[in-house]
Order: C-alpha cells, then sequence, then structure tokens
C-alpha cells in the first residue's frame, strides 16, 4: 500500500511540472487525458534542445584523447573537446557553436573533394583523408581527419563526428 500512495504521489508531482501535457488528470501520469484515454508523450527533442545522439558523443568526446569535433545536422561544429582545442588553439567554452560559414572561414576545414562533413551529414558517407586545417591563430596544420555520420532512431541525419591529428604524429 505504501509503494502504491508513493506512486500516486510521485504522478502528481509530475502533472504540476512544466513538461507536463497540461490536461492530465490529477493522480495519472502526465500522458493520460481528463478521459483517461493515453497521449503519446513526443520523444524527440524540442527546437532549442538537440538529439540524443549529439548529447551523448558529446560526451563520449571529453573523455577521449583524439581531437574530436561535434557537428549537427545543419552542419554547425557545435562543440569540440579539449584535445582539439589544443590543435585548434582556443577552448571550445571561448568560441561557442560555429555555423558552417564562420566555420569553413576560420577553420578551413575541407579538402579538394571537398568539404568531408557535409558529404557525412548530407549523403551519409564516412570520409577520410588528409587536409590542411587553419587554427584560430591563423597556423596551417596538416591534418589526418575521419567524417563518420550520426543518425538518429529513424534515420534521420543528426550530425556528424570528426576525428583529427597532425600528420606525422602518433
Amino acid at each position: 500500500m505504501v509503494a502504491i500512495d508513493r506512486l500516486a504521489a510521485y504522478e502528481a508531482r509530475q502533472d504540476n511540472t512544466p513538461h507536463g501535457s497540461g490536461n492530465a488528470t490529477p493522480g495519472r501520469s502526465p500522458g493520460h487525458t481528463a478521459t483517461g484515454s493515453r497521449q503519446p508523450i513526443p520523444l524527440r527533442p524540442g527546437p532549442a534542445q538537440k538529439p540524443v545522439e549529439l548529447i551523448l558523443t558529446r560526451q563520449l568526446a571529453g573523455y577521449v584523447d583524439v581531437a574530436t569535433l561535434l557537428f549537427d545536422a545543419a552542419l554547425t561544429l557545435v562543440f569540440y573537446n579539449d584535445a582539439a582545442a589544443a590543435l585548434l588553439g582556443r577552448a571550445f567554452e571561448s568560441t561557442g557553436p560555429l555555423p558552417p560559414s564562420e566555420r569553413q572561414i576560420t577553420l578551413g576545414l575541407g579538402s579538394p573533394a571537398g568539404d568531408p562533413v557535409a558529404l557525412a551529414v548530407t549523403d551519409n558517407v564516412p570520409t577520410h583523408g588528409h587536409m590542411t586545417l587553419r587554427t584560430f591563430d591563423a597556423q596551417a596544420v596538416e591534418v589526418a581527419c575521419t567524417v563518420v555520420p550520426m543518425r538518429g532512431q529513424t534515420g534521420e541525419s543528426v550530425g556528424a563526428v570528426a576525428y583529427l591529428w597532425a600528420v606525422g604524429t602518433q
């Protein structure tokens, strides 16, 4: 009986939270309407949120020692880790996200075959190659770059992750 009371109290608190459906019946979970029918709760993030795949990849990037750049489906550079900051010459916290036009001008991440990030995101094609990267201090660095496209659970493109390392280093 105590467990049922706790569940009812939990569900009542959920009904009063901002993410509740607004038309939930007290004592029922947020997906229930006043008539008792179940409404689906949207699983995709809202416009201000990033897809869960990007969030998890960003978390992982913080723990790897290879320069990792994370791009969303709009080709915006949404995060890079400390190893990438060492290569680029500036921490992500000081630059923030870079839209595609600014990223191309600032970093020059591209090759004669085109933008490997755009190819990965739009065509779902992983790419690998050598290219010249401009640091934030306008230094040219030859890098090897592997870009892997990322797809969501429904198959839509959510972005790409790029791994970089200076050519000739281990």
